[in-house]
């Protein structure tokens, strides 16, 4: 049960009938002499130092918003002087988001209201903050949503208004009663406030933990270290030699052989001494996207499929061109896919064929020293960190510098294979928590 709920609860049982009330209609119950009318039906343009006009968008429960009150002319203020405010009535909406109840105070006094909201006046028989409560209980709020008309434009008519049953118990009975409430009501905010606490942290509990896992798993905290796999400075050697194979093939230039050593000081964490960092770069293949001509787009797919931005977490794309690119451009289903602008979204691609636009790059593992899920888990908690320190205008952008400069904590192989499998499981229970 949440906070409102417990509050509709006590103004419900509070409010029952009981020996010695009166049913009454709300026009019965007002002030004599003060009929339930509408506000002010065309208040004009704003006027400078004109009569303040409380509007259904000032209202809120327990208050009226005073900082954009909208001014209307003196004279049309005086031709609706029956809603003009005295500063202690109860004021109800009946236009918009109705039912809305807030109790007007001596700040609103020589106010007026407009045509959303009514002003309810209570003479000395009547305790108007009873009224202001039962006007809150489930049972009228129900018969106001019954009487609310119109689908645009909701609003209630003002006969239905005035109709409006109300529970009337003795004067004395009616104190005893708003006693009461004021004193639970702030335990129920007090309450609303520790479930509100509690509901956010059950909703960031999940991701929590994912972060927890995924911390102890690139640490090499998440499965154990097996003394028969073979190391990560292995792999990395292995790395060195297809270099210099390229090398002599003409494919890399003999610069692409200097290793650029990663200091004490960009290790953000201690690793197994089977494991070992690494740039990035040395691990991977990065294909960045095409800038393909937007004044080919469509979405009438005439053309190739086309990846765009938008399209990384949906992993599905509306977007058509007719513009031809490389083959390399194509993206197959299960390429890993990294968005370079915004929030550095991270994904398996999941459609159909489709060519790679700008600002998305595919990488692609090399499988001989790094695992491609394990690349994919990683990532994120990597680009977390880049997106904190990227400077920006409009949108964060990622650059090829980016990804240069990034480091990787390279277990064995076969280890790697193991937190793969380990994460996959662990990571597949928390999901269950968000069901």
């Amino acid at each position: 049960m949440n906070a409102q709920q417990l509050k509709n609860a006590i103004l419900q049982d509070l409010y029952s009938t009981k020996d010695g009330w009166n049913i009454k209609e709300l026009k019965d119950v007002v002030a004599d002499l003060c009929p339930i009318s509408y506000g002010i039906v065309q208040q004009g343009n704003h006027v400078d130092g004109g009569v303040p006009v409380v509007r259904p968008v000032d209202l809120h429960t327990k208050y009226v918003g005073k900082d954009n009150l909208k001014c209307t002319s003196q004279d049309i203020s005086d031709s609706y002087k029956r809603t003009v405010l005295n500063g202690n009535e109860i004021l109800l909406c009946v236009r918009g988001t109705t039912g809305i109840v807030a109790l007007a105070t001596e700040e609103l006094k020589g106010c007026n209201v407009n045509r959303g909201i009514v002003p309810l006046y209570f003479g000395d028989d009547v305790d108007r903050l009873f009224i202001y409560y039962q006007l809150q209980a489930p049972f009228v709020q129900d018969t106001i949503e019954e009487n609310t008309m119109g689908s645009a434009l909701k609003q209630i008519n003002i006969k239905d208004l005035r109709t409006l049953k109300l529970r009337v118990p003795p004067l004395a009975e009616q104190h005893s009663i708003v006693a009461k409430i004021e004193q639970l009501l702030p335990k129920v905010e007090e309450y609303g406030k520790a479930q509100d606490a509690l509901n956010k942290l059950n909703a960031e509990l999940p991701e929590r933990l994912k972060k927890s896992i995924l911390q102890e798993a690139i640490s090499g905290r998440l499965v154990p270290q097996d003394p028969n796999d073979e190391p990560a400075s292995v792999l990395l050697a292995k790395i060195r030699k297809e270099k210099e194979q390229l090398v002599k093939e003409g494919k890399l230039k003999k610069k692409d052989l200097i290793e650029t050593p990663i200091s004490e000081d960009e290790i953000p964490f201690e690793i197994p001494d089977s494991w070992e960092w690494c740039n990035l770069f040395d691990c991977v293949d990065i294909l960045y996207g095409y800038p393909f001509d937007s004044t080919a787009f469509n979405e009438n797919r005439i053309g190739f499929p086309l990846i765009r931005i938008r399209d990384i977490i949906p992993s599905f794309t509306k977007t058509y061109t007719t513009e031809k690119a490389d083959e390399r451009y194509v993206i197959k289903r299960g390429d890993m896919l990294v968005g370079m602008d915004g929030n550095f979204n991270v994904c398996f691609w999941q459609s159909d064929d489709a060519y790679l636009n700008q600002r998305v790059c595919k990488i692609t593992a090399k499988d001989s020293i790094l695992n491609q899920k394990y690349l994919y888990y990683y990532l994120p908690y990597e680009l977390e960190d880049i997106f904190k320190t990227v400077s920006y205008v409009t949108v964060k952008h990622l650059s090829d510098k980016h990804f240069r400069t990034m480091r990787i904590p390279l277990p064995p192989l076969a280890e790697q294979h193991r937190i793969v499998e380990k994460l996959e499981q662990v990571l597949g229970e928390i999901d269950k928590l968000k069901k």
